[in-house]
């Protein structure tokens, strides 16, 4: 950079007072350094004063190719003598295309004679000609006249001043049109590449980036005056705005770092900054529009040497935490970097305008894009790397979760199954599985065992709700528990009164033989229950149990809530064993005594009357002494 500072700097030359000569195929003549230069910051001196004389004292030959009076307000007055030795027409041309306001005299006789205008608040449609350069009629020689020139810019003062004939001017010209067309071109061009990029793969870097190189490619075509002459050649005041790319340039590039670099994870202390100064760019933007562009101006020629030297640190900080597509990043704004160091400081008159310093952000910025272009390619490879890292281990966690979940759902499905046949006999529960309903049947010999409790009622009268389901639960889950050792299936509960049958598909003698077992072992159950609450001052529940054998339709009721049920007149003589028995006794009927008598000890009651059935055989059944 210092090489590049010494070589500015040797570029200006002195040169002393003289006469503006333009010759014929001469090509342009310098008028810069032949001129004699005023700002004037307070706007008070006008064409008048000069001609008359009245401020010569204020006016200083430079003898440099560009006037440079740095980021200042106000008019620069330029004062000079032309010698036209040909006949044709001449042409001075003010090359400064931020220049607003652009006035040509020429003085006669003490007095100032307006005789041509140009600058940024003119449409290109009034120009005496249409080019990026500002280019006024001097006239046909051959004479020698004094002219003034009087430029007015709201923000900085760089420019230089050539006079010759129009095809002098334009063929200088078109070569400078064909380097910004070029850039403008190549700028086009990424930007619609990484467009596609970002659509086809969408990742917001190349979206950033494509926001970055528009902004810049606007902000440099409006500084060589492309943007004016091809863009907006009718609307002027949009020229004003132009600190809005500069803004966008600042904005998306920051954007671009924090997501490039993916600052988040690698330097998530530097990403707050980041952040900040976005918001910075945005508060410019809103600035410029609301008409306050000088103060924007100096704002942003303070924050963007601010935000490279960030970017530069962020991009060492993820260097080093071994983050390689910030090797490219780091370089490219370092290329950049330098350009608009240089560009700022020209801007600034710290060091000589020369072709190098005026196209040093175009020059930068080509190096820069490159640059970027091939840290995109780096980092979508490593993106692809790292994502079919991602991949393997989120495949291998899929793997893992599914075999997670397949046991999950095993022990769910195994759960559910046990719930359904808590609810029906397995054969039905398998039917229901199976085909999702399940048909009734008739069984021909079904064991059904009903209990009830003594004076449930009276009982009910005199004691808490909650006692009551607490004893009565603690009863039947013992039951539950009675049946499910013989293999019986439990039917309902209706109040105080318990339900279960044996027979469902088992041979019919061993069924009937089971549910007597039951019923005596729920006998001799609740008798020592009710030893401990005598004992201890509780409720005494007095059971009284009922079996009948016989045959019975089963099946499935309801949608919601389904119930497994039986019915028949099987059912109704059980029932009625049960209200006709004794209390600690379990009553069987003739049918079923005839089936289970050589395996008990069995007491003929005799005939003895049921309701609604007339008189039916009963029998107390016992275990056999010495059985347990």
């Amino acid at each position: 950079m210092l090489f590049l500072l010494v070589l500015s700097f040797c570029t200006g030359r002195s040169h002393a007072q003289g006469v503006v000569v333009v010759s014929p195929h001469g090509g342009l003549a310098d008028v810069s350094r032949l001129s004699a230069i005023f700002l004037d910051k307070e706007g008070q001196v006008d064409a008048a004063d000069i001609a008359a004389g009245r401020v010569t004292d204020k006016f200083k030959y430079t003898g440099k190719s560009v006037v440079n009076y740095g980021i200042t307000m106000g008019t620069s007055w330029n004062s000079f003598r032309l010698t036209n030795t040909g006949t044709d027409r001449i042409y001075i041309s003010i090359h400064d295309p931020m220049a607003d306001t652009v006035r040509l005299y020429k003085v006669k006789n003490g007095h100032a004679i307006l005789i041509g205008m140009g600058g940024n608040y003119m449409p290109i449609a009034e120009r005496q000609v249409r080019t990026e350069d500002i280019l006024l009629d001097l006239g046909a020689g051959p004479d020698t006249t004094t002219y003034l020139l009087s430029i007015r810019n709201s923000r900085n003062h760089v420019y230089s001043l050539n006079a010759g004939s129009l095809t002098d001017h334009i063929h200088v010209i078109n070569h400078t049109s064909l380097l910004n067309i070029g850039f403008i071109g190549f700028a086009l061009l990424l930007a619609l590449y990484h467009l596609f990029l970002f659509f086809s793969i969408r990742n917001l870097p190349y979206l950033y980036y494509t926001g970055y190189v528009v902004s810049y490619g606007l902000f440099m075509a409006h500084l060589n005056g492309s943007a004016f002459l091809y863009l907006w050649p009718s609307h002027p005041e949009w020229n004003h705005y132009d600190i809005i790319f500069s803004a966008a340039i600042g904005f998306f590039s920051t954007l671009f770092t924090i997501s490039f670099l993916d600052l988040r994870k690698h330097a998530p202390q530097y990403c707050t900054v980041a952040w900040v100064m976005a918001w910075l760019y945005v508060v410019v933007a809103i600035a410029t529009l609301l008409g306050f562009s000088f103060a924007a101006f100096i704002f942003i020629q303070c924050i963007i040497p601010f935000g490279l030297v960030y970017t530069i640190v962020a991009s060492l900080a993820t260097l080093r935490k071994g983050y390689k597509p910030a090797r490219f990043f780091l370089t490219a704004w370092s290329v950049i970097g330098l350009g608009v160091v240089i560009f700022i400081l020209n801007n600034l008159n710290v060091i000589e305008y020369n072709f190098f310093t005026e196209h040093s952000m175009q020059i930068a910025a080509l190096i820069e894009c490159l640059v970027l272009s091939f840290a995109l390619a780096d980092r979508f490879n490593n993106y692809k790397k790292e994502k079919e890292v991602l991949m393997r281990t989120q495949n291998e966690m899929l793997e893992q979760k599914v075999a997670e979940r397949t046991d999950e759902l095993r022990k769910q499905q195994h759960e559910t199954e046990q719930l359904l046949l808590n609810i029906l006999p397995e054969e039905v529960a398998a039917e229901l599985k199976q085909k999702g309903a399940a048909r009734s049947r008739n069984y021909g010999s079904v064991t059904v065992l009903f209990t009830d409790f003594k004076d449930f009622t009276r009982i009910v009268e005199s004691i808490s709700p909650e006692q009551l389901i607490s004893d009565l639960n603690y009863c039947f889950s013992a039951f539950d528990k009675i049946i499910e050792k013989y293999g019986i299936e439990k039917i309902k509960t209706i109040g105080d009164s318990y339900m279960c049958a044996g027979g469902f598909g088992t041979a019919v003698p061993a069924s009937a033989l089971n549910v007597v077992r039951a019923g005596i072992e729920i006998r001799d159950f609740m008798e020592q229950r009710n030893r401990e609450e005598k004992a201890r001052g509780g409720n005494v529940f007095e059971v009284r149990i009922g079996i009948h054998t016989g045959p019975v339709i089963a099946g499935i009721i309801g949608i919601k809530k389904f119930a497994y049920d039986i019915w028949g007149d099987t059912v109704n003589i059980a029932s009625r064993m049960e209200s006709a028995g004794e209390t600690g006794k379990v009553n069987i009927s003739g049918i079923t005594y005839e089936m289970v008598k050589d395996d008990f000890r069995c007491t003929y009651r005799g005939k003895m009357p049921a309701k609604n059935k007339g008189e039916i055989d009963m029998y107390f059944a016992e275990r056999k002494n010495g059985e347990m």
